[in-house]
């Protein structure tokens, strides 16, 4: 039996330099809608660390408030990709769901995902 750890997107910001990261736990990122997403990627990481043979599920395209972000922000699963692989997780572990912006998408993707695999 596969397992998998599934990590749903949260908040996402672009720093002075323009590069885009996951959201932390402070006053300033919670205006950005949901803070704490990088807990949500060390958590993904630290259970992956337990059995490198998971496949970790990122979910989330650009948000449900892409209209107000920038036009060049990547899709929140690839921000979270790169943060994982920064972590020291392998590639080819790490499966990408680039289409939904609200959780409940991403619940019925991650069906539609679970599904094929």
């Amino acid at each position: 039996m596969s397992i998998a750890i599934v990590i749903l997107s949260g908040g996402i910001k672009k720093d002075q330099s323009g590069r885009w990261h996951s959201t932390d736990l402070s006053e300033e990122d919670n205006k950005w809608g949901a803070p704490g997403g990088y807990l949500r990627v060390l958590a993904g990481k630290y259970l992956w660390d337990k059995d490198p043979e998971q496949i970790i599920v990122a979910l989330g395209g650009k948000g449900y408030d892409v209209a107000i972000k920038d036009a060049q922000q990547p899709l929140i699963c690839e921000i979270m990709k790169n943060e994982l692989i920064g972590l020291g997780v392998a590639e080819e572990k790490i499966i990408l769901e680039k289409k939904s912006n609200i959780t409940i998408d991403q619940v019925k993707a991650l069906g539609q995902i679970i599904g094929k695999n």
